[in-house]
């Protein structure tokens, strides 16, 4: 018994100087290369970025439509915000398109010149005039639509996402584009800031 143990002993010795020499041969691995850390910079945790934003309904549509032609990329981010009373001035939908264009055709005689005619199933062919925050706007809106001679315009109060565009490291060029695009929507709001970097 002493011999099988003396001899499984060895056995294991020999077992392990093998495995070892093997490995040592295998792990020729050059050194890794030195590192001048005077070179070396460490990116902020913040990078220079433009919010924009507070869009709802007509606004957003027409907000991406813009900014789409801008082809940011991974620049661009879009972000939901917390939803917000609108106050939305609106002809409700019309049976056929052939009837909603007669109401257009009236609304350009009368010279109301902004409008949308909606496209989605619950509002198909409804138009759209306004979407304002402030109830008073729309009442003062409403007053002076039915001056002209439309009676069919209605004040409904919608609750709706905000959704602002983050854009990240702009170039001057492209800051200054989306500072003169800004002026278009009246109801946005543009801050530069800091924010994180993805």
């Amino acid at each position: 018994m002493k011999l099988f143990f003396i001899l499984l002993l060895i056995a294991n010795l020999i077992f392990f100087v093998v495995i070892q020499s093997v490995s040592d041969k295998n792990t020729n691995v050059n050194p890794m290369p030195l590192l001048n850390s005077e070179k070396i910079k460490l990116l902020s945790s913040h990078v220079h970025c433009i919010e924009w934003g507070g869009f709802v309904g007509t606004d957003l549509l027409q907000a991406e439509t813009a900014i789409a032609e801008l082809e940011l990329g991974d620049q661009l981010s879009q972000v939901v915000m917390d939803d917000v009373v609108i106050h939305w001035v609106y002809i409700p939908p019309f049976k056929t398109m052939l009837e909603a264009q007669k109401k257009i055709d009236q609304l350009m005689e009368l010279g109301v010149e902004s409008f949308l005619v909606q496209k989605d199933s619950q509002w198909l062919n409804a138009i759209s005039i306004a979407v304002l925050r402030d109830l008073s706007a729309a009442q003062n809106l409403l007053i002076e639509l039915e001056d002209k001679g439309l009676v069919s315009v209605i004040i409904a109060e919608r609750n709706l996402k905000q959704v602002k565009f983050v854009i990240r490291e702009p170039a001057a060029q492209l800051e200054e584009k989306i500072k003169t695009l800004s002026h278009q929507f009246i109801n946005s709001e543009l801050k530069v800031t800091k924010c994180e970097r993805v």
